[in-house]
């Protein structure tokens, strides 16, 4: 790593009464200072060139003005050329409480990949029309890069690494350069460190002079923030299912369906691991790359845009953004499309085309999106079908709790929506400690949400005994089974024709606290069709201790058998783009009776007496 060295640039036109000033007070911390006087009058020309004669400074002159971005830019490459790792740009104009350069210069080099932005205190001389200005633009700049990453985009008192910083395609030269290097540095993912730092305006007197023009640099910020907003929604379009490793990530992070687990990769029994290793009960362990293990990923302000932009246009109009997604990704997401093609060819038996690909992805997406309206509330422009439905109402009447298994086949979202719109007692379990800051967004949409999750942490007895006295209230307790997560107790039963494991958690649950259980699925069908299914799948599981194993599988293949059946009705709900399927040496191990060691040695998400 180069060596930590920083100089000081200060861009300066027309601040004849404290240019000196300000150059000498920051020779108190940084020697060597870069000077680029941008076109001034006779007056401040003249103290600049004072400051070059009496060694205070290396000055720039240009001989007509250019604007600020293009000093800047031009003091960078004079930092470069000398071999400066960080340049502390400071404005010229005397505002900023230059006590602070230590703090900053400490902090610099500490983490130097850092960019350091002064974060104004401003006091009593400060115009309320400057400061209404820099609101609007902070809400841009949030816009464009996330709330809170840059406090304040136009002050000029900050830390530049120059080498991130040279490298970046900086287009603005005059005021609106302070804006746009901030929001690229934040999108190029240098890390942005906001410091306090005082301002004072100066009277006229004391040699206060703004050179903001009204109505030119009003009119570049606004281009600006408009040709920046563009490439941030082009950004979102390309990261929105970002690359083929993170496409599942999405669906746990955005969607977070209400299943036990959902990691990216299968799970080790399907990549191949030896019949020893299974023995030894580590086909599901916990390893760094499981997602729960992972931390969060993709940026909020993605999802804020989302929810506003549907939320102003409705759903109909974004549906033209998720068919370009949809085409990108089918077009080369080798991951997604080969997950895809492998699916649909198991459903139809022959090879898939391009087109149902691309409606397979594309139905992911609208699936994903929706999700916003359900945790608004915002369903008009959905029409949504209720099929045995009826039998929860009746459940919750008789005041005994029951267990909803679903999938990730279609919206399970659809189906809790709709359960808190009937006033059922409806929480939905799932592991939210790697997504707290989309969970925090959609909380923010539906602050009511959060009354109904139960999450399931890495209190396997805690966790148990939620759901128990859930149950025992007469609550619904929704989950998935069809991902197998890192402690979770597991069989291999037919599926498509092929063995694939299906968490055994909330069957041996449900025997334990002794409740229904029922089955749930909300399927989608172009172009805004929910229906969502719900029928009684057993009264209550008996898992006797002899052939226990036996006679958990036989319930296990029986869901699977169910699931197989809403798969085929509608294909394209299937949002599983992993390879779901067990080898065909995990296939012969379970004919041979491994299956049964497999379940005995993996470990129980929750361990009781059955």
């Amino acid at each position: 790593m180069m060596e930590f060295r920083c100089c000081a640039i200060v861009p300066t036109y027309d601040n004849p009464k404290t240019i000196r000033s300000v150059v000498e007070r920051i020779r108190g911390h940084i020697k060597d200072i870069i000077v680029i006087d941008d076109g001034s009058a006779a007056a401040c020309r003249e103290a600049c060139s004072a400051l070059g004669r009496d060694g205070l400074a290396k000055v720039i002159r240009f001989e007509a003005n250019r604007g600020k971005g293009a000093a800047v830019r031009r003091g960078l490459v004079e930092a470069e050329k000398a071999g400066f790792s960080h340049a502390f740009q400071i404005d010229a104009d005397g505002q900023h409480d230059l006590e602070q350069i230590p703090h900053f210069l400490l902090s610099a080099k500490k983490s130097p990949i850092h960019a350091i932005l002064g974060k104004p205190i401003y006091d009593e001389t400060a115009p309320a029309l400057r400061l209404s200005a820099r609101e609007i633009t902070r809400f841009w700049v949030d816009l464009e890069v996330g709330r809170g990453v840059v406090h304040d985009a136009l002050i000029g008192f900050r830390v530049y690494p120059v080498a991130q910083t040279l490298a970046l395609p900086l287009r603005a030269n005059r005021m609106s350069f302070d804006v746009e290097v901030c929001v690229l540095l934040a999108w190029a993912g240098v890390p942005i460190l906001n410091l306090p730092v005082s301002v004072r305006y100066l009277t006229t007197e004391e040699g206060g002079l703004s050179h903001f023009r009204p109505v030119m640099d009003n009119l570049r910020l606004s281009w600006l923030h408009s040709r920046l907003c563009t490439i941030a929604a082009i950004r979102w379009c390309l990261h929105w299912i970002p690359r083929p490793a993170r496409l599942e990530a999405i669906v746990m992070t955005l969607r977070e369906e209400i299943g036990v687990d959902g990691s990216s990769e299968p799970p080790p029994h399907a990549r191949n691991e030896t019949s020893d290793e299974a023995a030894k009960g580590k086909a599901i362990r916990a390893d760094e790359d499981n997602w729960l293990n992972q931390r969060e990923r993709g940026a909020v302000w993605l999802i804020r845009l989302t929810a506003f932009w549907v939320g102003v246009l409705g759903r109909k109009p974004t549906r033209v953004l998720l068919r370009a997604i949809a085409a990108y990704y089918a077009l080369f997401d080798r991951s997604a499309g080969r997950a895809s093609r492998d699916w649909l060819a198991r459903v139809h038996g022959r090879p898939a085309t391009f087109g149902q690909v691309y409606r397979h992805i594309f139905s992911f997406a609208q699936v994903t999106l929706d999700r916003l309206l359900f945790v608004r509330g915002r369903t008009g422009a959905l029409d949504i079908n209720l099929t045995g439905t009826k039998a929860l109402e009746d459940q919750v009447a008789t005041g005994q709790g029951a267990f909803l298994l679903g999938a990730h086949l279609g919206s399970m979202d659809a189906m809790r929506a709709e359960g808190q719109n009937q006033k059922l007692p409806v929480s939905v379990v799932g592991h939210f400690e790697n997504a707290q800051m989309i969970n925090a967004v959609l909380t923010s949409l539906n602050p009511d949400l959060s009354d109904h999750v139960v999450h399931a942490g890495r209190d396997p007895i805690g966790f148990a005994l939620t759901l128990r006295d859930r149950i025992a209230e007469g609550g619904l307790i929704a989950v998935t089974v069809d991902r197998v997560g890192m402690n979770d107790k597991f069989v291999m039963v037919n599926f498509f024709g092929a063995p694939a494991a299906f968490s055994t958690g909330p069957f041996i649950l449900a025997s334990v606290l002794k409740c229904p259980i029922y089955l749930v699925f909300g399927l989608y069908f172009e172009p805004n069709r929910y229906e969502l299914f719900c029928e009684r799948f057993s009264d209550r599981i008996e898992l006797p201790r002899r052939d226990r194993d036996a006679a958990l599988k036989e319930v296990v293949s029986r869901y699977a058998e169910r699931l197989e059946e809403y798969c085929r009705r509608a294909p394209d709900n299937w949002f599983n783009f992993f390879e779901f399927w067990a080898s065909r040496s995990d296939a012969t191990q379970m004919d041979r009776g491994t299956d049964g060691e497999l379940s005995a040695g993996s470990r129980l998400t929750w361990k009781g007496k059955a």
